[in-house]
């Protein structure tokens, strides 16, 4: 992976549509799985690779950078969407990881930030049912 510089990931599922009660330990660890370890894992991997390269060279006026990683998360890492609590706690720890990650490596010339995007209208998204789509919808006013 030399020569890493800016990267972005965006991975992400959003299974165990019910709320806390009704959600299995299986539905739970596979949004868990996929949406906290992909990111994770993903970070672990670049981290390395960005801090075995040589820096970038910065703008005039800025310091020296080894790279940018932007994760992709939700609204859901700054609130509750209902009733998906697997998403919104995986969610959340994707904006923890990410900080975590800028808080660690910045002074090595790593940054991170966590772009958290609204509802968005996905194949994904789709698929709830309407009454969930509502609780979600009606807040924002609005679809994506």
């Amino acid at each position: 992976m030399s020569g890493t510089g800016n990267k972005q990931s965006n991975q992400s599922i959003g299974a165990c549509a019910l709320w806390i009660a009704e959600c299995t330990t299986e539905a739970f660890d596979e949004v868990m799985n996929v949406n906290v370890r992909g990111v994770c894992f993903y970070l672990r991997t670049e981290i390395r690779a960005m801090l075995s390269q040589e820096p970038i060279s910065p703008a005039q006026g800025r310091p020296q950078q080894k790279g940018s990683i932007v994760n992709m998360a939700s609204i859901a890492s700054h609130t509750v969407i209902r009733p998906l609590p697997a998403y919104t706690t995986s969610k959340h720890a994707i904006l923890g990881l990410t900080r975590y990650a800028a808080a660690a490596h910045a002074s090595d010339g790593i940054w991170g930030n966590t772009l958290c995007t609204g509802f968005i209208d996905t194949p994904l998204t789709r698929r709830l049912p309407e009454q969930y789509l509502n609780a979600i919808i009606m807040p924002m006013l609005k679809r994506g």
